[in-house]
């Protein structure tokens, strides 16, 4: 049995509202909840934008949490934050949810940094970025909470998913709506104006490399650059002063940085997330 009861009751909205926001009738919810009708898989991508949810988690298919999880659309008394830092070369800001302010709080402590000062900062922001830091090149960092004016853009988990495949498949009204507003952010249209979703999947399957000079290097996110990835997420070698890193590997041609000269890693969460899965699937 789906869970579209249970995430509606819990947002404490009615039939009638998730059938307006879905351009559909009450009654077609109705069919959906008792599972008389199975729901269309464009529509369980609305849902999924809507509730803020995986569309496992809709579909009640046991699943850990994402990271980056957006806030759904339903929930606007929801804590917003930004995270600003500012580069020699510039300002880089994230949208992020309450969880990770606090972390960052905690972590940017002037009595929690002393400890450790060269340690990168990790966290997910709600724009389909895990990101790195690091330290050595931030002149100064801005926190702010409760306050959606000060959020930097950012989509839903589901669209972002869409967008990192060639063919994003069936699309409803919200998931529309939300790829339009990623293409116009990121300027992903081709030379007639129509959308390039081959730029839009090169955009989300490609970490970026951002220099201490301001330099901005991407490189397609593949199985090797994933295992460097999630070494670094564990906090080990690749964190040591002067480490290397690879950042591509791509039929024999390899790059590698020194992360001494690197203010921020920033890796596509959706891509990242679909390497591990087929990671996980590859050992069962």
């Amino acid at each position: 049995m789906n869970k579209l009861k249970d995430l509606r009751t819990q947002l404490r909205l009615t039939q009638k509202q998730v059938a307006e926001q879905l351009n559909t009738t009450q009654q077609t919810i109705q069919r959906w909840e008792s599972g008389h009708t199975e729901i269309p898989a464009g529509h369980l991508k609305d849902l999924a934008v809507l509730f803020g949810c995986s569309i496992d988690e809709l579909l009640g298919v046991e699943a850990e949490k994402r990271r980056g999880d957006g806030f759904a659309r339903a929930r606007p008394e929801m804590p917003w934050g930004a995270f600003a830092v500012s580069f020699p070369f510039g300002t880089r800001e994230y949208p992020i949810d309450v969880e990770v302010f606090d972390r960052l709080f905690n972590r940017l402590h002037p009595g929690n940094s002393l400890d450790r000062p060269n340690r990168w900062i990790q966290f997910s922001a709600l724009d389909n970025r895990l990101v790195f830091l690091n330290p050595s090149f931030i002149n100064s960092a801005v926190l702010v909470t409760d306050d959606e004016d000060s959020m930097p853009f950012f989509a839903s988990p589901e669209a972002y998913k869409a967008l990192s495949s060639h063919q994003p498949g069936d699309v409803g009204p919200l998931l529309r709506e939300e790829y339009q507003m990623i293409l116009r952010r990121h300027e992903l249209f081709d030379k007639k104006g129509k959308p390039d979703l081959l730029a839009a999947s090169a955009k989300f399957n490609s970490l970026e490399v951002v220099f201490g000079d301001g330099r901005v290097s991407p490189h397609y996110l593949s199985e090797d650059v994933t295992t460097n990835i999630t070494i670094m997420e564990d906090g080990l070698e690749a964190f040591e002063e002067n480490g290397f890193m690879m950042v591509c590997a791509d039929a024999g041609h390899y790059e590698i940085v020194n992360l001494s000269k690197v203010a921020a890693i920033e890796v596509p969460v959706e891509a990242y997330l679909g390497h591990l899965a087929d990671d996980a699937a590859a050992d069962d």
